[in-house]
Order: structure tokens, then sequence, then C-alpha cells
């Protein structure tokens, strides 16, 4: 019995701080990237985000789920966000606790390995992202999922032989960007749900110079209950709450003990919670035990402290015993292997044993809670904290009693597409302070220090911190040669940076989600010959979604047509809109007639699917003999998105392709050029009578197809008479054979009514010998059945002479 007044209290830090980090390998399931599952990346859209963005739903009281549905109950954890389940939101499922434990009283309690501590199987901490394919709202029901879960997630109720069993779904915001405003907290588990903050940013996460705080959110510690004495001896490991000695355990992966303290209110749960009791200092799973007394049968008052909880280090086992001084302080939880698919919430202090104290006293602090994060990248400065809460001191109004466990540093995992802005996070997860005893004279059990926690990432931060929590002292210092009177602190956590987000279970991340689209064009019609009215074009642009990737929504198909000429290409028509892999076009806008930059909307392409559009374009006749290319575009409401329409764009690069590229050829054109060559190009003047002049025609087709049927014209100069034979054709290159002809009829002003029938004669119409005054024009014309086309760029010339009268 104690009967020692309080004296002045002096906080006496633990000797060791541990700044080891520990670093292992672990095994993760490979990724099965060909059964990729996407939500809707960036859902809901860019956010100024704070306070605590996530819903939820615990699991029923009973329940086994497997397959592609999962019963939830009514949303109730008074610090949720009330945002119901929506279909295509992003969901995680967890296995919060889930242990088998041995509940032998003795040094094999908990993994059946002599240290009193820790757990032999079970599930908890596995968890996966989901897709959700119904709604549910804050009532809770049963949400569907696109993807058959990869494991059972069970609810049971304690029992003789199993700890209790539970999971949650939370419901996970899907950022296109994100910046952190103040403080992102977690709901405090409440027993039932909570504890965790995550998210998932498809595009860009900035810190904002914020914080994510999950500081105390885990499971709790054990309530510290004033008892007076009762059954069980000083070497018990477990025990039943309702025997009237020792101190709770504190609660974690394998159930959750009678009484529990959450760091304002302690709670009495329905249920013992733990087989075979809820009392004592076997530390179950990741949970510190309660403080065995070391005169449990007669007032409960030789009081030792309560084990530090666990996580990725053990906790401390509690002080020891008053006045008996026995080493039967809460012995610290047990550590859970991390991986990408497996956290858990830190464990919860244990109590001390307490006789003269209220319900504070004595109580082991709550664990830290989980953050999960996955981004595309991360830009800024701030702090992401999950640490152990530290244990209230034991500070009774009259006398000294056992102190408390802290609370395990909790779990922090974030992975980024494009991780190298961790580097201005600040991250901790050290687990909380054991309790202090104050007292006059003779010690009592301070409690122990909280294990470190998890910290996992793909890269690394710019610091991170999984101490172990110091442990209690009893003080006044200065009366006793060991303050830490047998407790301990808790041991460091792990830190791992190669952590692979491909290995992260179920639903992929938002960033590895993002649409890619590959856009295509090609042309039916690669030569164009335009005639008096022009030509046209057909062409096929088609959009492709990769595979295992998010719908492209919202999409507009847009084509800048060439334009060497003002309106020299326009829109015509769709000749079709093929659809394929699941492609939609929730609503159909097609461009305007005789539109230069034409554009079809609107198209949703999921993983794998295409839209392949073909139409048609006029060709205006003026538009230069010349290849044209042509590019094409697909605009989609972009994931990553900064603002609520932004929108991203993949093109067609006509640079680097000639599949699309159009040859327009012009019509033919016909060149004449007419000279007077002889005498000295006909320069000298005046010319005197009776000088035969040579005139000369060169023809050539300047256009862009060869010219057929071709004519060629010309008069016999006036006061001239026409030289017979001396019509000549030189063909050059062409390949043309001509026939000549002439008329005697010819009248310039209405030259089709010339025939062309007459045959030259000397001296013909008065004119000397070899010379015919009545030839008024001569033809050249093709010759039926020869090659009757000139081609581009051909030419030859035609000779006639006559002579000055």
């Amino acid at each position: 019995m104690k009967n020692f007044c309080g004296r002045e209290k002096k906080k006496l830090m633990g000797n060791v701080t541990y700044l080891a980090f520990i670093l292992i390998a672990f095994l993760l399931p490979a990724p099965n990237v060909s059964s990729q599952i996407c939500a809707v990346p960036g859902k809901d859209g860019p956010q100024t985000i704070s306070g605590v963005v996530n819903t939820y739903y615990p699991s029923p009281a009973s329940a086994s789920t497997s397959g592609s549905s999962i019963p939830v109950g009514a949303v109730t954890n008074l610090g949720s966000s009330l945002t119901p389940i929506a279909a295509g939101d992003l969901l995680l499922v967890i296995q919060i606790q889930d242990a088998v434990i041995t509940s032998s009283n003795n040094s094999n309690y908990g993994g059946n390995n002599g240290t009193g501590r820790g757990f032999t199987s079970g599930n908890a901490g596995y968890y996966e992202y989901a897709v959700a394919t119904n709604s549910i709202g804050i009532a809770g029901g049963t949400i569907t999922t696109a993807q058959t879960l990869s494991r059972t997630y069970q609810s049971t109720a304690a029992t003789s032989s199993s700890g209790r069993k539970a999971y949650q779904v939370v419901r996970i915001p899907q950022y296109s960007s994100a910046t952190i405003s103040g403080t992102i907290n977690a709901a405090t588990w409440d027993g039932n749900s909570g504890g965790i903050v995550a998210f998932d940013v498809a595009g860009t996460l900035n810190m904002g110079g914020g914080t994510i705080n999950a500081n105390g959110s885990g499971f709790r510690g054990g309530l510290g209950v004033t008892l007076t004495g009762g059954s069980g001896s000083s070497s018990d490991y477990r025990g039943v709450s309702t025997n009237g000695s020792g101190g709770s355990k504190g609660e974690g992966i394998a159930g959750t003990p009678r009484f529990t303290w959450d760091g304002l209110l302690g709670n009495t749960n329905a249920a013992e919670g733990y087989p075979n009791g809820s009392y004592f200092r076997g530390a179950p799973g990741n949970a510190g035990g309660g403080g065995t007394d070391g005169a449990p049968s007669s007032d409960n008052g030789e009081n030792s402290g309560g084990g530090g909880g666990g996580n990725g280090g053990i906790g401390g086992r509690g002080g020891n015993t008053w006045n008996s001084n026995l080493t039967v302080g809460g012995i610290g939880g047990g550590t859970v292997t991390p991986a990408a698919n497996r956290l858990v919430l830190g464990g919860g202090g244990g109590a001390g044993t307490t006789n003269n104290g209220a319900n504070a006293t004595a109580s082991g602090g709550a664990g830290g809670g989980i953050v999960v994060i996955r981004a595309g990248a991360i830009s800024g400065t701030g702090t992401i904290t999950a640490n152990g809460s530290n244990a209230p001191d034991s500070n009774p109004t009259c006398c000294g009693d056992g102190a408390g466990g802290g609370g395990a540093g909790g779990s922090i995992m974030v992975t980024a597409a494009n991780p190298a802005g961790m580097s201005g996070i600040t991250t901790s997860a050290r687990g909380g302070d054991g309790g202090d005893t104050n007292v006059a004279i003779v010690p009592h059990g301070p409690g122990a220090g909280g294990g470190g926690g998890v910290i996992l990432s793909n890269s690394s931060f710019g610091s991170t911190n999984v101490n172990g929590g110091p442990n209690g002292t009893t003080y006044p210092s200065t009366a006793f040669p060991d303050p830490a009177y047998g407790a301990q602190p808790g041991q460091p956590g792990i830190v791992n940076t190669s952590i692979n987000q491909a290995s992260i279970q179920g639903t992929t991340s938002g960033a590895d989600c993002v649409p890619v689209l590959t856009v295509t064009k090609s042309t039916s019609t690669p030569t164009v010959n335009l005639g008096p009215t022009g030509g046209t074009a057909t062409y096929a642009i088609t959009v492709t979604n990769a595979a295992n990737k998010a719908p492209a929504t919202q999409l507009l198909i847009s084509d800048a047509l060439p334009q060497p000429v003002a309106n020299g290409f326009t829109y015509a028509s769709t000749t079709s809109v093929a659809l394929s892999g699941g492609a939609t076009r929730p609503s159909t806008v097609n461009p305007a007639a005789g539109s230069i930059n034409p554009q079809w909307s609107q198209f949703t392409i999921p993983a794998g699917g295409s839209v392949i559009l073909t139409f048609v374009t006029n060709i205006a006749a003026t538009v230069p003999t010349a290849t044209y290319q042509n590019p094409a575009a697909a605009t989609y409401l972009d994931p990553a998105r900064t603002v609520p329409t932004g929108t991203k764009t993949a093109v067609y690069d006509s640079a680097t392709s000639k599949n699309e590229d159009v040859k327009i050829v012009g019509p033919p054109n016909i060149s004449l050029v007419k000279n007077c060559t002889v005498p000295a190009n006909c320069t000298t003047s005046p010319q005197l009578p009776n000088t035969d002049l040579t005139y000369k025609i060169d023809f050539s087709n300047i256009g862009g197809v060869s010219a057929s049927s071709l004519v060629l014209v010309d008069s016999i100069p006036g006061n001239t008479d026409f030289k017979l034979g001396s019509a000549a054709v030189s063909v050059g290159t062409t390949g043309l054979t001509f026939v000549i002809q002439y008329s005697s009829d010819y009248d310039s002003n209405n030259p089709t009514l010339a025939t062309w029938t007459y045959t030259p004669v000397s001296a013909g119409g008065g004119a000397s010998a070899g010379y015919d005054r009545l030839v008024k024009a001569i033809r050249w014309r093709v010759t039926a059945g020869s090659l009757s086309q000139i081609a581009p760029n051909n030419a030859g010339s035609v000779t006639f002479i006559s002579k000055i009268r």
C-alpha cells in the first residue's frame, strides 16, 4: 500500500536516442500488367485540399467477402468525410484486424516464440485498391467492384479462441492535381473505421508547405482503470478484465481490449476482445501488453508500467513494480513486416496498473495512422506525420501509479511516377513516449516507449524519422539511481525507399492510368488531278487509346487543312465513323461544310479502343501543283489538369510520315510564244518588199497533267504571201505527230467558221511563183491515233514563212 505524497515533477527523457534506419528487403508480388484495372484518374478534378478527405465505411459485425461485392456498414466515424461512393470511385479495401495468437498464459503468449509478444499468422494490414461500379450512400450497403478482389476480407466478433477481425472500405479521392492548404487529417480510428489518409493524384501534388497528419490516429491504447485487487498472479500474461487487477492491453491487429483510451475519452467495449482476456503483460500482435501487478490479489498496488505498441519496431517493456521491483511490466507489441500491399495502424500502448488514478492515469498512447499517397509528381515542401501518441503521465492526486506505454508509429507510403519531388517532404512515424510516474520516494513503473513506424516510398524524402519512443521515467530522478526503473524505449522502425509502385495491389494509380493516345492519318487519294472546277481528296484519321489505360473522354478530333491559297482545301463531308473496342460517341457534331479546320465531337475511347474517321475535302482549282502534308489532332479532358476544363492533345506529325501526303496535279496549261526569227529576228526596220519572214511558235505544257488533242492555229500576217512547203513542226521530246492543214476562208473574228481543206498552189491568188496569196491561216493538229498528249514540261515548236508583198 502506498502512502507517499507526490513531489515536484521533473521530466527526464530517455537516455538513448535511436537514429538508425533499418532497410529491409521485401518479397513483393510481381506487377500484373496484363490485367491492369483503372478507375477514373482525375475524377475529382483539381483541388486545394485540407481537413479529412476520406469517407470511411466500416465492415458489418459479421461478414466475409471476396469476389466483386463488399458489404459495408453505415458511416459512423464522427471525423469522416460524408462524400458517398459513386460508380467510378477509387476504393481502398483493407483488413484492419486479423491476427492469430497463442493465448497460453506463459512466454509463448502471442507469437508462440517465448517472447510473450506477436502473432502466428493472419491477414491484418493487407489491402488493395478497387473500382466501384455502383453508388452507395453513407447508410452503407453492398459495393460492387470492377475486378475480383485478390483475397478474402473478414469481419467477426472476438471469440474465446480468436480476437476480433475487421476490415474497412475507404473512398479515395482521385484528384487531377492537388495543393495542400494547411493540414490534412486522418479521422481517428474509432474501433470500426478511420485512421487512414489516402488519395490519388494523376498529375502533380503540390505540398504547399502543408501537413498530412495521422498522428495518434491508429490503434487505441489500453485504458487505465483503477482497481483494488482480485484474481491473478504476478506471472500472468493474460487475464480477463473482470479479475480486479492488472492493466489493459492496447488495441492492435489481433483485436480490441475491453477498455481503450483514444487520447480524450475512455471507451468500454462490448467484448473482451482477446482470447482468454485483455489484461496483463502479454502483447497480442502489435499491441502493447498491460502491466501485470506485483500484488494482484491484494490491492493491485504494486504498480508496473504498460508496454509500448509495435509496428516497424517492437515496443519497449513497461517499468517494474513498486516495492517488489518485479520485471512484469507490459511487454512491447510485436512488428508486422510491411510491404507495398501490407500496412498496419501503429499498435496502441498498454496501460499500467493503478489503484489510485483516474481514467487518463496509467492509459496507453494511441498508435499512428496510415498515410497512402500515389501521385504523378510531387512539388513543394511539406510534412507527413504518423507518429504514435505519448502516453499520459501518471500523476494521481495522492500517490504514484504505473504509467502507460507509448503508441507505435504508424505507416506512411508515398509513390510517384516522377518521384524527384519527394526531396521536399519531411516524414515522421516515430513511436510515442512512455508515460512518466510521479512519486515521492519509492519508484513505480514508468511506461515503455512505442516502437518506430514504417516509411515506404520509391524515392528519398528530405528526412525520415522512425525512431522508437523514449521510455518514461519515475521522478524526481534524483531519488533513484535508475529513473527508467526497468522501462524500455521502443525500437526503431523501417524505412524503405525502393518500393515499386507497380507492386501495389489492385487498381493502378491514376498517374499510370492516364490515357495514351496515338493519332495516325492516311489518304486513299495520294494523287489528285485537278480539273477546271478543282478536285477532291479523301482522308482517314485513326485515334487509338493504349491498353490498360483509363478512357479518354470529351474527345474532339480536328484537322487543320492545308491552305496554299485561300480556301484551297475545305471540308466537304464525313463518309464514315467507325467505333471499335468499346469507343462511343456520346454527342454527334460534324463540321460545317467549307470549314478549313474541321472538328468532330464528341468521343469516349476506352483502353484498347479506337475511332476511325473518314472524310472528303474539296480542293480548289487554283491550288498549285505540289505535295501537301496534313496533320491531325485529338483533344480530350486531361486527367492531370490544373484547371477544371483543362485538356491534353495528341497529334499526328505529318512531317514524319507520308501516309497522308496528297500530290495535287494542276490541269494542262499550254504556253505559246510567237516570234519572227528571220531576218535577224525581224528587228530591221523597215522590212523591204519581197523579204521572206520566218515565224516560229514555241509551245509547252506548263500545267500539271498532259494536254491531249493539241491543235495550234496561226493566221498569215496581212500583206504577206505564204511560202509553199514552209510550214513545219519541231516536236522536241513530246513525241507528237502533227498534220498540217490550210484555210482560205479563215476569219479571226469567226474562227469556228473556217474550213481546212484548201491546198496551197504556186502563184495562187496572184502571188509570185512558189507562194500562195490565198492561204489565210495554218493549223497544226495532232494526227489521230498517234501519241496525242503532251506531258507536263514537254515542249515543241512550229514554223512557217511568208513574203512581204
